[in-house]
């Protein structure tokens, strides 16, 4: 057994991708959040860290540098990131909540986008409204589908620019196969709300901070890690 794992060891050859997370300041307090972020997240990269961290980048020979948080729009750092990352001819994506682009405060984010390329990766746990406000809060699911329209209207999702979905489950299960889903909410997006994308993501909730707490109450944190949760 040994040698057939020695056999099959994984070599990293070169890093081709950087993920930086700003931190758990979010617009939005989803119910499945695993690092639990909120409005009142107060865990967030700082003015020197993110200018230390910018100044090496700039040294290192990675192509793709993609930001996450909580929601990146709220880190005062992303405009900057965004600009000098790209004046060096970096690829960049940003994990967005969509909605906190729907704010007057954050919607100078979309031309930033447009003008600098960024692929964007945004997170629609259902094409269903009341599941996803379910899961995110009432009123996103609209919020949403009006971003999502804007983004379409300057070339995101249509061919010109990269935009992803991501869906999560609702609950305790796992997520049905990538390519049924992503037909799923092709279909439906487009004939009910005339919003295109360009590929879904599926993904599994991971079993930390709220969504623990809620496996934990529910008695199904051992069947969901051994993948028989309902």
């Amino acid at each position: 057994m040994d040698t057939f794992w020695k056999d099959k060891a994984i070599k990293k050859i070169k890093t081709d991708t950087v993920q930086i997370n700003l931190g758990n300041r979010c617009n939005q307090k989803c119910a499945h959040c695993h690092i639990g972020a909120s409005p009142q997240g107060t865990r967030n990269m700082d003015r020197h860290t993110a200018v230390s961290l910018l100044d090496k980048l700039s040294t290192l020979e990675v192509e793709n540098i993609e930001f996450t948080g909580g929601t990146p729009e709220l880190n005062p750092n992303l405009a900057t990131f965004i600009e000098g990352l790209g004046r060096q001819g970096k690829k960049i994506a940003v994990r967005t909540s969509l909605t906190v682009l729907d704010q007057p405060e954050y919607a100078r984010f979309l031309d930033l986008y447009e003008r600098r390329g960024v692929k964007l990766i945004a997170s629609l746990p259902s094409a269903f409204e009341d599941l996803t406000d379910g899961q995110r809060g009432k009123g996103v699911f609209k919020k949403t589908m009006n971003v999502l329209k804007k983004l379409n209207s300057i070339g995101y999702g249509t061919g010109r620019l990269a935009l992803d979905l991501v869906y999560n489950p609702f609950g305790d299960y796992l997520p049905p196969a990538q390519a049924q889903v992503e037909k799923e909410y092709r279909q439906m997006l487009k004939e009910m709300h005339e919003v295109s994308f360009d590929s879904l993501i599926t993904i599994v909730n991971s079993p930390i901070s709220r969504f623990k707490n809620y496996l934990l109450k529910e008695d199904k944190l051992d069947d969901y890690m051994q993948g028989s949760a309902s």
